[in-house]
Formats: C-alpha cells, sequence, structure tokens
C-alpha cells in the first residue's frame, strides 16, 4: 500500500498503528523508521507472553498478507529487521494485515528459544 494518511504514515503502518491504539489498547505507540520500511514500538496493555516477567516495550512489523505468502517475509529478511532495532529486542510482533483490514499477530523471536511452558 503506498497511500500515505494519518500524519504521513504508509496506509499499512497506519492501519496496524490505529489497531494497536484503539483496539488492543496499547500506549506509547510510535513510528520506528527502518531502511526499508517501517516498524512500530509501543506498550501492550497486558503481558504477550506468560514468560514476560513485566510489560515493556515491544516492536511491530506491519505486513500485508500478500507480502506474506508471497515469501516477501523470510529469515534474511527477518534478520535485517532484528539488525536494526535495538540489541536488547529478541523478538518482533509480526502485525499481517488482510485486504479487508482485518490485522493478526505472530510473535517472532530473534534465533532459537526454548518451548514455553504450559
Amino acid at each position: 500500500m503506498s497511500v500515505s494518511y494519518n500524519g504521513g504514515l504508509t496506509g499499512l503502518t497506519a492501519l496496524v498503528r490505529n489497531n494497536l491504539v484503539h483496539y488492543q489498547q496499547w500506549s506509547d505507540v510510535e513510528v520506528v523508521p527502518l531502511r526499508d520500511r517501517e516498524a512500530l514500538r509501543g506498550r501492550p496493555a497486558q503481558k504477550l507472553s506468560n514468560d514476560d516477567e513485566e510489560i515493556g516495550v515491544e516492536y511491530v512489523l506491519p505486513v500485508e498478507l500478500s507480502q506474506y505468502r508471497s515469501s516477501g517475509v523470510t529469515l534474511e529478511a527477518l534478520d535485517k529487521v532484528f539488525s536494526q532495532l535495538p540489541a536488547s529486542c529478541k523478538r518482533v510482533v509480526l502485525a499481517i494485515s488482510s485486504d479487508d483490514g482485518t490485522v493478526v499477530y505472530y510473535t517472532v523471536y530473534q534465533g532459537l528459544q526454548r518451548p514455553r511452558k504450559n
């Protein structure tokens, strides 16, 4: 999407930002410019994982479903994203948006992670 609105954000970034703020109740959401795309940073209303000790800053990468389906989200692409974020960032939330504006969220960890305890 190349449509620009909502303070100059691309349509996809604005859609995900509005979803985070108004539906997911995140606070302090702001755009993080990366070399070839935009990411978002903010604080979720609740912990994203039971393994989290406290609610901290999370990074969100907006992705269109067509990019996801066409292998636009590869390990190499994610490594590039992680290399542009602070070293303390060990996970990124993928915000995958469909054509109808629905946004689903998946967590992607950097490197290998131990399986979660149930």
